[in-house]
């Protein structure tokens, strides 16, 4: 057992030996190829018809081919982006060689998605409804209307939201290193929403300033759950299309309450539209609230009553800002979404009315 214990760990090391050495050849080969591309693309004494194969190389480097994205395995050193870089350190190794395992990192991630979609959805619905019935039962005097252990549970949701924010950002990146062509404002907002989230987890739940923003931000998040569901199932089939009919630029991802496909345009990109609007809206409802107090020259330096709101007003002037900065973005790249598909449907009907003349 020992001799075959050494055996296999001497095989080990052989195979490990033989990849690394594999991985490098590979590399400089394809770091050839690009260049070769780039060169040839730019010269100006092409035909059409070479132009179109080039064009076709270019694409299968780019991933459509049985290799998947070649990209991924250049020799140049990749950047590690900055959350993985902070919580994982500067040598991640978050490029996975086989194909296989990045088409099951893509599942994965559309696997927790769906499963965040139902939470973003039920969790949200039932803490409204509940908030609101427990206004109620104040409002006529009654007791035992649950209202502090349901605020205590709206900030529990809070903190998952920084979970899942946290986790999405780095599915994101290490996603986008295997391949996946993710719009960087996504992961950005990410980023955002995590700041979000932080600032009104320490914002107390018995202040009205918290209770009038809390209660439109739960109602959004049912909103955007719904939004999400559609996105992770039209998603879903995309996927299992491209693998039944062997498309293998397969980790191309549409990401979060991005853009849909053509037969959703009708559904989804006036829900996307409506969503924005209404964060916009909350946004600026919550600073237009708060800004008096957040520009007052008063707490900043000194202490202030406690049993004052100024301070968790000001927290709600910054979640605010922070809601508006994500609402433009969103618009920002759902339109210039819209735009790229239109540009890539352009060019397929001059290319259609070229070849049928």
């Amino acid at each position: 057992l020992v001799d075959r214990s050494r055996m296999l760990s001497e095989r080990v090391a052989q195979h490990n030996r033989r990849m690394k050495a594999e991985e490098q050849a590979l590399g400089a080969d394809i770091d050839t190829l690009y260049r070769d591309l780039k060169a040839r693309l730019a010269s100006p004494d092409i035909s059409e018809d070479e132009r179109t194969e080039l064009l076709l190389a270019k694409k299968v480097y780019q991933g459509q081919g049985p290799g998947g994205d070649l990209r991924i395995m250049s020799s140049k050193v990749r950047k590690t982006p900055l959350l993985l870089k902070a919580l994982l350190g500067e040598q991640t190794a978050g490029v996975l060689i086989r194909f296989d395992q990045r088409l099951k990192l893509k599942q994965e991630y559309f696997k927790f998605r769906h499963q965040a979609a139902l939470i973003f959805t039920v969790v949200p619905l039932v803490l409204g409804f509940g908030l609101r019935r427990a206004t109620q039962l104040e409002s006529v005097g009654e007791k035992g209307s649950l209202s502090p252990p349901l605020w205590v549970a709206t900030q529990l949701y809070a903190a998952w939201l920084v979970y899942f924010y946290i986790s999405l950002a780095l599915r994101e990146n290490i996603l986008v290193m295997n391949g996946s062509d993710i719009r960087s404002w996504w992961i950005q907002h990410h980023y955002i929403m995590i700041v979000f989230t932080l600032v009104l987890i320490t914002l107390p739940t018995e202040s009205e300033s918290f209770k009038m923003f809390s209660e439109k931000f739960i109602y959004f998040n049912v909103m955007q759950g719904l939004i999400m569901m559609f996105q992770n199932r039209y998603q879903s089939r995309r996927l299992y299309r491209q693998i039944a009919l062997g498309r293998n630029q397969t980790m191309d991802v549409v990401s979060a309450e991005s853009s849909p496909g053509k037969g959703q345009l009708l559904i989804l990109y006036p829900a996307l539209f409506a969503m924005q609007g209404l964060q916009f809206v909350i946004a600026l409802d919550a600073i237009n609230y708060s800004a008096k107090d957040f520009f007052t020259s008063a707490g900043w330096l000194d202490s202030v009553d406690g049993s004052t709101d100024l301070r968790t007003s000001r927290g709600v002037f910054v979640c605010g800002l922070l809601f508006m900065i994500l609402a433009v973005g969103n618009l920002i790249s759902t339109l210039a979404t819209i735009w790229s598909k239109c540009k890539k449907s352009f060019k397929r009907s001059a290319s259609s009315n070229k070849k049928m003349k």
